[in-house]
């Protein structure tokens, strides 16, 4: 709020800054001799909104850039949003309760020994900092962001560990996720009630997560990284100027990027190297543009010169991918999970959004051919099929593909686990679906109307009724 950012991108963007503050607070407070508590996370917080505050009041004198006041008007989608994240809550919220039994109930899985632990050494010690934590079991570092929200969980309220667990894997699956997913969809097709309502219950509707990460593992810190995911990359998108929304801010897009990505990579660095993966077609594309408009109205020696600018841009963008991809990544022994099916399988799961022997999600697979054929047909956010392309690839390779070195380099940031990047799908895969679940319902709607008479009831209003004019405003109360 101190940002001047409107309801709804406030409280879509707060989980993600608030993992970053709690995150970023846990690895100072060591350093200023505080034990891990609420203070330095209030102090934190204090510091960051204040800056945002400062730089709220600079961007506003900025042209284009008041996007603060524009943000949130009244309409539909947040109707429709608010609507769509309590029917996700309810539905993801219920299976969970179900799975988990009782509050104090707790995954018997052989990672869990390591996260329980970890939050009772956090406790014990008084550090929550992503640089000591490992040393619990004689390492060095380990992203801690997960088990520091459990242990604030603990501290203020009192709780056991394994019910302060449930608490917040609960409100992470339930309604992070959720709000993520329906903010992805609004800034690549638009803020509009169908939009809101498709993508939330769309993000209910996925075996591979949140539900899987849970079971599997557990996987908590990795889950907490994926839940973040959907806002990190609406943030990239926003930040490059290929947000559906046309009066938003790319510098302040940027900041607030800047401001959810240590907590996502505190969380676990792998989810934010996914990131890196799924931005690299809709960066290409932005590079292509502006590579083709600078070339355009150039000649001779200035048209050399800007080609010779671009490719060293591009090398570098590539040397410094390349060395992430080698410095971000687990030991090789650790990576040893094989393949677990054939390509063909790989594929049919990825189109059929069955990943990991799941049973086939035939509505969730029609609607996603619709959009990609929606998406092919009108030439709008074509980079989106990179996207999805990049995350079916490496689910296929990490699947299917030999256990050789090829798979090592591309999967093996992600331990060469299938289940983590079967994870990795709906990011791409719900606003596919809901771009194909947007043209259902308003082919539906049109069709309802048509046959009651209701266009009668709700003409098209001509936007000048004067003589001669025939132009006429669009029908809003279709979505």
């Amino acid at each position: 709020m101190a940002a001047r950012l409107g309801a709804a991108r406030a409280a879509a963007t707060a989980p993600g800054i608030s993992v970053s503050i709690i995150a970023v607070a846990a690895i100072a407070a060591p350093f200023a001799g505080i034990a891990w508590s609420l203070l330095p996370v209030i102090a934190v917080t204090i510091g960051v909104a204040a800056v945002a505050f400062a730089l709220s009041l600079l961007l506003r004198k900025r042209a284009g850039a008041g996007d603060a006041k524009l943000e949130d008007k009244p309409g539909h989608w947040i109707v429709a949003s608010v609507a769509a994240a309590a029917v996700a809550a309810v539905l993801i919220g219920g299976r969970l309760l179900r799975a988990i039994g009782s509050p104090e109930s707790f995954s018997q899985t052989f990672d869990n020994v390591f996260h329980l632990n970890a939050i009772r050494y956090i406790l014990d010690t008084g550090s929550g900092s992503s640089l000591t934590l490992s040393g619990m079991t004689g390492g060095s570092s380990y992203p801690a962001a997960w088990h520091d929200l459990v242990s604030l969980v603990v501290l203020i309220g009192g709780g056991e560990i394994t019910s302060s667990v449930n608490v917040i894997n609960l409100l992470i699956a339930a309604f992070v996720w959720p709000l993520g997913c329906i903010y992805l969809s609004h800034a690549i097709w638009g803020r509009r009630p169908a939009v809101s309502f498709a993508a939330g219950v769309l993000s209910a509707a996925f075996g591979a997560f949140p539900i899987s990460l849970l079971d599997f593992g557990v996987l908590y810190p990795n889950f907490l990284a994926l839940a973040l995911l959907p806002l990190v990359f609406a943030l990239g998108l926003e930040s490059m100027g290929l947000s559906a929304i046309s009066n938003r801010s790319k510098l302040l897009s940027l900041l607030l990027l800047l401001a959810v990505l240590p907590g996502m990579a505190l969380a676990h660095p792998s989810v934010a190297m996914a990131w890196l993966a799924l931005m690299l077609p809709p960066a290409l594309y932005v590079y292509a543009l502006v590579f083709a408009n600078a070339l355009k109205f150039r000649r001779g020696r200035a048209r050399i010169l800007v080609a010779t600018v671009f490719s060293i841009a591009l090398l570098t963008g590539i040397a410094l991918i390349k060395m992430l991809w080698d410095v971000v990544r687990p030991p090789a022994e650790t990576a040893f999970w094989p393949p677990v099916e054939s390509t063909g399988q790989a594929i049919g799961e990825v189109i059929s959004s069955s990943a990991i022997g799941r049973p086939a999600a035939w509505v969730i697979m029609l609607l996603t051919l619709m959009g990609i054929y929606l998406t092919i047909r009108s030439s709008r956010q074509l980079w989106l099929l990179g996207s999805y392309a990049v995350a079916a690839f490496l689910f296929v390779v990490v699947s299917s593909f030999p256990a050789d070195d090829f798979r090592l380099f591309l999967t093996g940031i992600w331990y060469n686990d299938p289940p983590r990047l079967a994870a990795l799908l709906p990011v791409v895969t719900i606003p596919l679906a809901c771009q194909g679940a947007v043209f259902v319902w308003t082919q539906l709607t049109t069709i309802l109307a048509s046959s009651t008479g209701l266009l009668r009831g709700r003409s098209v209003r001509s936007t000048a009724p004067a003589k001669g004019e025939g132009h006429h405003s669009r029908n809003y109360w279709l979505p």
